[in-house]
């Protein structure tokens, strides 16, 4: 796990610990947490050939939920929505 992947209050939970601590209960809005820290590893790098296939999904897949998100928005902003609970 790297800086900026997560929920900052699990990040700020996980960035504190040393090897083998275990974390108190971390809420986030993902819900209840408790982290364990097995080892840190420096960051490293990867030679572009290796990761290009990753990079590309990842930026594609990225790419379509902004996509999809800006669509849902747009239609919500023109829709009449009535919750009934």
């Amino acid at each position: 796990m790297a800086p900026g992947q997560t929920v900052e209050p699990f990040e700020k939970a996980a960035f504190a610990l040393k090897p083998n601590e275990i974390s108190p209960v971390v809420e986030s809005r993902f819900g209840f947490h408790v982290i364990q820290l097995q080892e840190k590893q420096a960051a490293d790098t990867a030679p572009l050939a290796e990761v290009k296939d990753r990079l590309t999904t990842f930026l594609r897949t990225k790419q379509t939920g902004e996509a999809v998100e800006a669509h849902v928005n747009q239609l919500r902003s023109k829709a009449k929505i009535k919750t009934f609970i």
